[in-house]
């Protein structure tokens, strides 16, 4: 069924609203019978949506030989040895330069998370109060490419009129300089270099994408769909491709309605082999401007959802004013006078204007646009290298354009109405961004969203609603390939950004409040903030690596006394959850050492099933014994609020398998099972062989001795803290089990450690078990380590 696409958009005969939103007249029986109206040709009825086709997680199926097991701790799965740690697939996609990107598949999925928003969604707002969602977007448009932000030519009076009722965002910023990047900040509320999308998807017709949006990837409508919201996606989708090895369609990402193209299209008379609609190509010939083609359907999908008593999620992706750039006759008479580029794209917005302006009115005649939140903003800042006859398109005065991370290439329209929550108009000057969207729907619905996938974006209801600032944390940036002369990474923090390479390059740093042209770098003046910016934009960076590795970084514990943030890193699992944890403590002397270090190991523990987590803790000597204890007792509380789970086993490698010895041995938090290997078990008498004395003290100036001190504030080994912080000492009946790893010839940690604790266990009635390896070796390192992760899994699943 073909809807008119160039009658009753811009108006109609009677003036009804059957010719507006192209439906049957509502004050009659049937069609209107007005002569010349659209609505009056036939009656539309929009089709029930086909059920959202979802494609394979591609985690399914991979490991062909299971175990079933009556265990709490659930399946075995027996991984051939080269599965440990999975290579990239043919789907996976490059990672840019100066990432450590491995390509493990070991990660959430949606649907996981899909299901724990459906797990709350009793707890979200009643369905009456639920707002509609409508996410607009222009594609290329520049800062100073609206009326409302002083361009002296352009006419935008719908965007305008947008400016003048609603929020206007005066700092609002794409989440990448290029396209595809920035759409799937928009569903995810999360940066794409945490899911591969590193650069704009090229190519024409035919050609294959280069990035897909993830199956792991939570997307907004997938999460609203659990709470009843219909769910719709109109125009440039370019996050993957609707069939083949890139498949990524609207339907894999929770849409229910969409007509939609993989790619760029002409912005008049676009060609109907682009566009698909509902998992089927377009057969029928499609004439006249696109963004008037794009809100047809948009206008049939909020039509439908509001007659359905349904809330609604509609994301509205417009091709203006990208290459190639057409307008209509209509819209170029209006630009009589210019070079023909200009009036080319001016005619092309302000087209895209005139069905915003459509929407606009469709949602009031629907009585519908109080409780509705209307987003609009642009992908990314205008084409070409500067301002010209033949790239019109304004940055407003700002540096740079697309591709660039200066001010021009990610500053962006941005604009908010809500009527039901903003009464009054505002200009905000907080910096915000497309990866708040995700966070500020959920905020406004009540669904907290999974701490154990962190999101880049922030909530924005509370400035919404008049707060102040709500963005308590910096907002990262990092883009690949062309950058048109800027930096490829960049941190906003408040009045500051940093602009960086993260290697030799020289730092730009510039005052965005009193300088948003960025024209003075003030990096040599104010070197403690580069270090620290480049500190924190560092740490983000490898959040990000981890995160497209499966590995997510979360808080679990924050000390406001101390100032003192501490993370774990998180594998989990692919499959429906609860799934039993592990948590691993690093080593390193109690004072040195870095979760990070398990890395690899939580990634394998979970292909094998586990939920697996690597914590800090506090160290010595600045936090003395037993603040490391309380800490691992927190990071156990929030795995088992977070990851719903009883079943957590505690696993530490040198100084910390002593402090997960201890911990489970004190009692204060039940676990199912504890792993030690090369730990200290008895401090009284723990010394290093003379040559790893040696090593530690031209490696960090202490000894064996002085770590002990540093760690139990005491001097000498037969204080009663040193008995009371020996495990040997903490043995007793009705422990949970212990699984023992050690070197016979290990240089830190003798055997007889192991020895002794061996013996106290046996003594108790403990269940144990005692695995030795051959030669020298301590801690994750040595011949035999690769043992570890099977010999864990088979020890545990026999519990």
């Amino acid at each position: 069924m073909r809807l008119p696409t160039r009658r009753g958009g811009r108006g109609s005969a009677c003036g009804c609203r059957g010719c507006r939103a192209r439906r049957s007249c509502p004050s009659a029986a049937g069609p209107c019978r007005s002569k010349g109206c659209s609505a009056g040709r036939r009656t539309l009825v929009a089709p029930e949506p086909p059920a959202a086709r979802r494609r394979p997680s591609g985690r399914a199926g991979r490991f062909h030989l299971r175990k079933r097991s009556e265990s709490p701790w659930g399946t075995l799965v027996i991984l051939p040895e080269s599965a440990a740690r999975m290579p990239a697939g043919p789907s996976a996609p490059a990672a840019p330069p100066g990432s450590n990107y491995t390509g493990s598949m070991s990660a959430l999925t949606r649907r996981q998370v899909i299901s724990g928003a459906a797990a709350v969604a009793a707890a979200a707002a009643p369905p009456a109060a639920r707002p509609n969602i409508i996410l607009v977007m222009a594609d290329d448009q520049g800062w100073g490419d609206t009326g409302y932000n002083g361009h002296p030519v352009l006419q935008t009076p719908n965007l305008d009129a947008m400016a003048r009722s609603g929020l206007r965002f005066d700092r609002f910023y794409s989440g990448a300089p290029v396209c595809s990047p920035t759409r799937g900040s928009c569903l995810t509320g999360r940066h794409p270099f945490r899911y591969g999308i590193f650069f704009a998807n090229a190519g024409g017709p035919g050609d294959a994408s280069d990035y897909a949006l993830e199956d792991r990837e939570a997307t907004i409508a997938e999460i609203l769909r659990p709470l009843g919201y219909r769910t719709g996606h109109f125009g440039k989708w370019h996050l993957g491709d609707f069939e083949g090895p890139k498949k990524a369609s609207p339907a894999d990402a929770g849409f229910d309605e969409w007509f939609s193209t993989v790619r760029k299209v002409p912005t008049v008379d676009p060609s109907p082999a682009e566009y698909w609609e509902n998992g089927k190509p377009v057969t029928v010939k499609l004439a006249g401007d696109d963004s008037e083609i794009i809100m047809d359907r948009a206008l049939r999908f909020v039509d439908g959802a509001v007659r359905a008593a349904r809330p609604f999620l509609a994301v509205i992706w417009f091709h203006s004013p990208h290459l190639p750039v057409f307008a209509t006759p209509e819209y170029l008479a209006r630009y009589t006078g210019h070079a023909e580029a200009r009036r080319r794209y001016w005619g092309a917005i302000t087209a895209l204007d005139a069905q915003v302006g459509r929407l606009r009115t469709e949602l009031r005649l629907l009585g519908a646009a109080d409780n509705t939140m209307l987003w609009y903003a642009s992908d990314n800042g205008p084409e070409g290298d500067s301002e010209s006859e033949f790239f019109p398109g304004a940055a407003g005065g700002l540096r740079g354009r697309k591709t660039s991370l200066f001010e021009g290439g990610i500053r962006v329209p941005g604009l908010l109405e809500w009527p039901a929550v903003i009464r009054a108009p505002r200009r905000v000057r907080s910096v915000c961004s497309t990866s708040d969207y995700l966070p500020t729907v959920l905020d406004a619905l009540g669904v907290k969203p999974d701490v154990l996938r962190p999101l880049d974006g922030v909530s924005l209801l509370p400035l919404i609603r008049g707060g102040n600032d709500p963005r308590g944390k910096a907002l990262a940036f990092e883009t690949s390939r062309v950058t048109r002369g800027s930096p490829r990474l960049a941190l906003l923090e408040g009045r500051w950004k940093l602009l960086t390479n993260l290697n030799a390059d020289p730092d730009m740093l510039f005052d965005i409040e009193s300088d948003e042209s960025e024209t003075r770098n003030l990096a040599a003046e104010q070197p403690e903030t580069v270090r620290r910016m480049r500190a924190a934009l560092t740490d983000w960076r490898r959040s990000c690596d981890n995160s497209r590795n499966g590995i997510e970084e979360v808080t679990y514990r924050i000390h406001p006394r101390e100032a003192v943030e501490l993370k774990m890193n998180v594998a989990v699992p692919a499959g429906a959850g609860p799934h039993p944890a592990i948590l691993c403590l690093h080593g390193g002397g109690w004072s040195m050492g870095s979760r990070h270090s398990f890395s690899k190991m939580i990634a394998e523990f979970a292909a094998h099933g586990f939920l697996a987590a690597s914590a800090q803790y506090r160290l010595a000597p600045a936090f003395r014994y037993p603040v490391q204890l309380e800490d691992v007792a927190a990071a156990i509380r929030f795995l088992r609020k977070h990851a719903r789970t009883k079943e957590i086993a505690l696993l530490g490698a040198s100084a910390g398998a002593h402090l997960a010895l201890l911990a489970a041995f004190s009692g204060k938090e039940r676990v199912r099972a504890v792993i030690d290997i090369s730990g200290p078990t008895d401090l009284r008498d723990w010394r290093m062989t003379e040559s790893a004395e040696r090593s530690l003290r031209q490696a960090t100036g202490k000894t064996s001795d002085a770590l002990v001190e540093d760690l139990l504030g005491v001097a000498g080994r037969s204080h009663p803290s040193v008995t009371a912080a020996s495990p040997v000492a903490r043995v007793r009946p009705g422990l949970p089990p212990v699984l023992i790893f050690q070197w016979k010839e290990d240089q830190a940690v003798s055997a007889d450690q192991a020895h002794r604790l061996v013996g106290a266990l046996a003594r108790a009635g403990v269940t144990h078990e005692a695995i030795w390896f051959e030669g020298r070796g301590h801690a994750l390192n040595g011949p035999g380590a690769g043992r570890i992760v099977p010999e864990t899994v088979r020890f545990l699943r026999g519990l």
